[in-house]
């Protein structure tokens, strides 16, 4: 079986963005709920990045190291794109944002990893339970 271009754009297109939505998603309930300065932050954090890697995995087709990388890799252009937000729209200045990177890096590791084990499993299941199209229940 070869490996086309179109296999491995479709599902990078899914989670870059989802990683970067993660990023922001997570800053701006941060922010909201006033946790910056507290472990509640990482909670949320862990949290965000589980739903964001279980979406991408519902929605992606593949569950492979790439579709993972790329979640990481969204990390960098999210939380840049969310010290823009902060300095343009709430006058806050997040001169540390490449550190942020690595701490949702760090804190995502395994809630993504465990968000596409997940939804290879649901996939898997919900394959396993689909009747042939031909049978009907009688």
């Amino acid at each position: 079986m070869s490996v086309t271009r179109k296999d491995w754009i479709g599902p990078w297109l899914v989670s870059i963005p989802m990683g970067a939505i993660a990023v922001i998603v997570t800053q701006r309930a941060n922010a909201g709920f006033d946790l910056e300065r507290s472990t509640g932050s990482l909670l949320i954090g862990a949290l965000v990045f589980l739903c964001a890697a279980l979406l991408t995995g519902m929605i992606s087709s593949r569950h492979d190291w790439p579709v993972v990388a790329g979640m990481f890799i969204g990390i960098a252009p999210g939380s840049y794109l969310d010290a823009e937000l902060d300095w343009y729209v709430y006058h806050i200045d997040q001169n540390l944002w490449p550190l942020g990177i690595w701490l949702w890096c760090i804190v995502g590791a395994i809630p993504i990893a465990a968000g596409f084990w997940f939804s290879a499993l649901i996939q898997r299941h919900m394959k396993s339970s689909r009747m042939p199209s031909g049978d009907s229940p009688t």
